[in-house]
């Protein structure tokens, strides 16, 4: 795993003209947890996979693995590596990741509003949230 940093973001203030998009997947027979990030201030489409084992993040900033173009170039690159998704959500942001083997639960906010503060800022509240989740395969494995 190598870290590498970020593009810089735009401009505060600034967007590249999107909202940010999460999707928490659980995908193949053995339940894995994936989240595919658009954010607003990049171009790209990230995906954040989880270590089997530890539920550690695993990201290595290689496009075609986990960054793509677009989230439907991401999307088709999760379903080819894992087959049909048994659940798919869609939020606004990510708020917390747990991993308690041998489960692993991402919190999501689901809705926001947006309320306006002088200067022309904003701030998001959020007003709806789901968990989604998965399962760490290796560390159930090893336990049996």
């Amino acid at each position: 795993l190598s870290i590498l940093p970020p593009p810089p973001p735009p401009p505060p203030g600034r967007s590249m003209g999107r909202n940010t998009q999460v999707w928490a997947i659980v995908a193949g027979r053995k339940s894995h947890l994936i989240l595919v990030v658009s954010l607003g201030c990049r171009q790209d489409t990230q995906v954040i996979f989880f270590d089997p084992s530890s539920g550690a993040v695993v990201y290595t900033w290689t496009p075609g693995v986990d960054q793509f173009p677009s989230a439907d170039d991401a999307m088709t690159a999760v379903k080819a590596r894992y087959g049909a998704f048994s659940e798919c959500k869609q939020g606004c942001a990510i708020l917390g990741v747990v991993a308690v083997a041998p489960i692993i639960r991402v919190l999501l906010a689901t809705e926001v509003r947006r309320d306006a503060l002088p200067g022309g800022h904003d701030v998001c509240v959020v007003t709806q949230t789901e968990w989604v989740g998965g399962e760490l395969p290796s560390s159930a494995a090893a336990r049996a």
